[in-house]
């Protein structure tokens, strides 16, 4: 079947232009993301596709933002929809030195692809790192990696995550910045995790991305600017981020072999677009011709696509009946979304709803507490004020102090218990004391009767001591 590469949109063009110009006029070997099928640098990206497609693009690990000096590529990815991925990159050195002013540059072929899948799990193998044309002594990538894409975390169970762990050689597991270092380039084993979050999902999600390369741990993240541009981010050597803008040699400015880079690519995604195929509302279709070239394949992580027809096919309406399904299932899909959203968003109004309740609840709960304690704090205080009574009555004044006091450390603002305490100092022949304890009560209690005929009899008396 003759495939189309088609690109619709003239801004996309002019992308790619100056995505290839700008590469050229400033682009270590293995930049990160420049490598099909790389997660950021080691090989443990999970190939899962229906249809073939392919990347272009630029890459860049910037060393020292001080000066600018980094590594930098072009690339292009293709991936079959067989699952086989192979492309092509010219990367460019960063400078080691200040006196290194051409690093050289590489143009290196790769290839691979999956070897095994079954359900989650998928085996790939292949080889890097094939120098067309290079200064450098050719070193081959060679790599095995077991990938694993059925993990699902969250109470929401939100978060899908891959997994990758293989072993490799070359440059894979050793890549200097310094081209002129000399490093022993065995095997070694690499671990990969890429994790699915649900943020930005009208935008192709957003992923979070982290690799172990046997010497080094790179932190990153992807996202679609749009449907066919893709961002890559990340922070390589991440363990050495210390040494960020520093050098091993500061007066020549010599760079670390192992130095800390923050990377970013910029891809533009193409897709194989088969010849066009009319329209098909009601037709009957006829399985007969040519059996054994038509396979259909389903593929249930794929909720967009999960329909697959072989590539030899050449029945149009057998391929118009999968493009219909495959539609109905990415309609489907739309509308189960906006289903969960609109129950997230239900959830959280539940929430703060049952959380305003929750509060409420609380606030009745104290209340009530507080009347209960108020109510047997009064009890205490009146079984105080009795026996004080009762004290004062049979002249156990000192006693009937102590009760009273007992009275007003649980209601310091209680007239009648100053009131009463005046009138024990007043029997016990303490006139100042008294007045003192029964203006206090007036002060609380500026009604209080009793206490000012007290202090009225006390002024009396103390007006017909002084005639």
């Amino acid at each position: 079947m003759h495939k189309i590469l088609t690109i619709q949109n003239q801004s996309y063009r002019l992308f790619i232009i100056c995505a290839l110009l700008l590469s050229v006029s400033y682009s270590s070997t293995r930049v990160a993301f420049s490598r099909p099928g790389s997660l950021i640098r080691t090989p443990s990206l999970l190939v899962n596709t229906l249809i073939d497609e392919y990347h272009i693009g630029f890459s860049s690990e910037i060393i020292n933002t001080s000066t600018f000096n980094s590594s930098n590529s072009i690339f292009f990815n293709g991936i079959s929809n067989k699952g086989f991925h192979y492309g092509f990159a010219y990367s460019t050195h960063a400078s080691i030195d200040q006196d290194d002013r051409n690093p050289p540059s590489d143009l290196s072929f790769h290839f691979g692809g999956k070897v095994y899948a079954a359900e989650s799990m998928q085996i790939n193998m292949g080889i890097n790192d094939i120098l067309y044309s290079s200064s450098a002594d050719h070193d081959l990538s060679l790599y095995v990696s077991l990938l694993n894409s059925g993990i699902i975390l969250g109470e929401k169970k939100q978060l899908k995550l891959q997994t990758a762990l293989g072993f490799g050689t070359g440059k894979i597991n050793a890549d200097s910045h310094n081209y002129l270092e000399d490093i022993a380039h065995e095997a070694r084993f690499f671990f990969g995790i890429n994790m699915e979050t649900p943020y930005m999902k009208d935008r192709g999600g957003l992923n979070v991305l982290l690799d172990f390369d046997g010497s080094g741990t790179h932190i990153g993240a992807l996202f679609n600017i749009s449907e066919q541009l893709e961002f890559k981010t990340a922070i390589t050597n991440f363990q050495n981020l210390g040494k960020l803008n520093k050098y091993q040699d500061t007066d020549s400015e010599t760079i670390f072999s192992d130095n800390p880079g923050l990377s970013f690519s910029l891809g533009f995604k193409i897709k194989d677009i088969p010849r066009k195929i009319p329209k098909i509302s009601n037709a009957e279709i006829n399985f007969t011709p040519n059996p054994n070239e038509c396979i259909l394949t389903h593929n249930r992580d794929n909720l967009n696509n999960p329909i697959e027809i072989d590539g030899e096919c050449d029945e149009i309406v057998l391929q118009q009946f999968v493009m219909n399904i495959n539609e109905d299932f990415r309609s489907l899909n739309d509308s189960i979304l906006f289903m969960d959203q609109k129950l997230e968003f239900n959830r959280i109004v539940q929430s703060k709803y049952d959380y305003e309740i929750k509060s409420l609840e609380d606030s009745i709960v104290v209340q009530y507490l507080k009347q209960r304690i108020s109510i047997s704090e009064l009890n205490i205080a009146m079984k105080h004020m009795t026996q004080s009574l009762q004290y004062y009555y049979e002249e156990e004044y000192i006693l009937a102090l102590n009760e009273v006091e007992e009275t007003i450390k649980r209601f310091p603002d209680l007239a009648i218990a100053y009131a009463r305490k005046g009138s024990i100092y007043y029997q016990m022949g303490n006139v100042n004391l008294a007045t003192l304890n029964w203006n206090i009560a007036l002060k609380h209690d500026p009604e209080f009767r009793q206490v000012q005929e007290m202090l009225s009899t006390i002024e009396k008396e103390i007006d017909n001591i002084r005639r």
